[in-house]
């Protein structure tokens, strides 16, 4: 739409002001250079990523070249007074360029200056002549053609920001676990690849966490899904209420959660994980009038340039596993681990 916006706004100004000079008309044909040259401007200074109204300087240019030039054809008629016919080509760019806003303060201005134009008794304000009945149903006509304009910006608008929130609420959606609402594996996966980047090149360190909840098949067998499902979430929301704002929190599978722990050594997401553990083990959960313990086994590997996701993640798995037979319930330590 911009690019062919800009080709044939370029092109016939090119061509109707070469002509004008032709004939004589240099104001009219020095204007039509400006107007090609202006318009070439705002389409190297317009970004087309970008929606046109959200860049204020060639929408402008683009809008106020036109509104100087249907002012103009206004005045003097153009060429055998056919030159106000080019001016239904302002509304949907002032709302395509302007945003509908904008693009409706811009015709409302335009409106008032030319009916003013028009309507000056005697003519004053005009070079050429006009009957009284094509001042009106010209009037009419082009705010029948702004009125259609603003109506079709108008949906179209709101159609792109459907088709954004829905864009949003599928990309939200495959980034977060349904259940807990926290981000899922794909999204931590990403987050992890960017973390050890960022710790390799401020040479820091980066942990992770993973947990499992203890006994979790057993609290769906004897108690249903339903309330596993909200295990679930109680074990998310406990996760997420006990890091820090710079953490990160993820469910990682089935039972299980990752946490990521920026700008962190081994040992001391061993403390974090601690506190989180104790939060559980010292809190009993009683969805339903049950009373449950729940309780969750940690395991801990530390992320650094010599070390890649992968291998930190099997790491803290080993970590996990070894919590799990030594007696769940319990934080194990990749560095611990090795001692031993």
């Amino acid at each position: 739409m911009i690019n062919l916006f800009t080709v044939v706004g370029v092109l016939l100004p090119l061509c109707f002001g070469a002509n004008s000079f032709l004939i004589d008309f240099w104001s009219m044909g020095l204007l039509l250079l400006l107007i090609s040259g202006a318009l070439v401007v705002a389409r190297l200074v317009l970004n087309p990523e970008d929606p046109p109204y959200e860049q204020p300087l060639p929408a402008a240019i683009l809008i106020g070249s036109l509104f100087a030039l249907m002012i103009l054809l206004i005045v003097t008629g153009g060429y055998d007074n056919s030159g106000v016919m080019w001016i239904y080509i302002l509304p949907p760019v002032a709302l395509f360029f302007g945003g509908l806003k904008i693009g409706m303060s811009i015709l409302g201005v335009f409106v008032c200056t030319i009916t003013v134009l028009l309507f000056y008794p005697d003519n004053q304000l005009l070079q050429t002549t006009y009957t009284l009945s094509f001042k009106i149903r010209f009037l009419l006509s082009l705010l029948t053609t702004i009125l259609f304009s603003a109506v079709y910006e108008y949906t179209r608008q709101r159609s792109i920001q459907r088709i954004q929130n829905l864009n949003n609420k599928f990309e939200h959606l495959a980034m977060h676990d349904v259940l807990t609402e926290l981000p899922n594996r794909r999204f931590i996966q990403e987050e992890l690849a960017r973390e050890l980047a960022r710790a390799t090149r401020n040479n820091a360190a980066c942990s992770v966490v993973l947990c499992d909840i203890d006994k979790f098949k057993q609290v769906n067998d004897e108690h249903g899904h339903d309330c596993g499902d909200k295990v679930l979430r109680y074990v998310a929301e406990t996760l997420s209420a006990s890091v820090r704002k710079q953490d990160l929190v993820a469910r990682w599978g089935g039972e299980e959660f990752l946490i990521v722990v920026p700008d962190t050594p081994a040992e001391s997401a061993a403390h974090l994980a601690e506190a989180v553990r104790n939060r559980l083990a010292t809190h009993r959960y009683d969805p339903e009038n049950l009373s449950l313990l729940v309780t969750a086994s940690f395991g801990i590997s530390e992320m650094n340039s010599q070390k890649t996701v992968n291998q930190a993640l099997s790491e803290a798995d080993e970590a996990l596993y070894a919590a799990k037979r030594q007696g769940r319930n319990r934080v194990v330590n990749t560095v611990t681990l090795s001692e031993d």
